[in-house]
């Protein structure tokens, strides 16, 4: 919830309810988080980048099913909060539900918002702009998350 204080009264009003903050799209701390690597690298190497995402999808995994052990172990991470720090300031449901990579339309959708925000700032020329979905190697994401189905995990 998102509370303003007006100075002369010190009365509170809400500015903002937790539904109305999900349904904005935090670009910082919601986004998509690329995992990326050299093109050549995957070519050569694709075990190498297959076994890295099976690590990702599994530890996202266990973090959903631990959520109190996770929790107790990543707070001091972020800036030394407590555990009850960390729950009230997050949106852990929406924490847990997205923490395993993803290629759909709402990931390449925040990609694109991301690029976007990179070329209108001059992180990225103009003239170097490119196709998020030619640029994305599904291939490596299908075959960890098969590789986990047939072990089971």
């Amino acid at each position: 919830m998102c509370l303003h204080s007006s100075s002369d009264t010190g009365i509170l009003r809400e500015l903002m309810t937790e539904e109305d903050q999900r349904n904005i799209r935090n670009v910082n701390n919601d986004s998509v988080l690329p995992l990326t690597c050299t093109r050549p690298f995957a070519d050569e190497h694709p075990e190498i980048v297959v076994t890295y995402l099976k690590e990702v999808i599994r530890a996202a995994r266990w973090a959903s099913a631990h959520q109190d052990e996770f929790v107790q172990t990543v707070c001091s991470s972020v800036y030394d909060a407590t555990p009850d720090e960390m729950r009230e300031a997050f949106d852990l449901p929406y924490l847990f539900a997205h923490r395993a990579p993803v290629l759909d339309e709402t990931a390449f959708a925040m990609l694109e918002e991301e690029k976007h925000f990179l070329i209108e700032h001059g992180v990225i020329r103009a003239e170097d702009d490119f196709d998020l979905r030619a640029w994305a190697a599904p291939q490596f994401l299908e075959e960890a998350m098969l590789s986990l189905e047939r072990e089971n995990l």
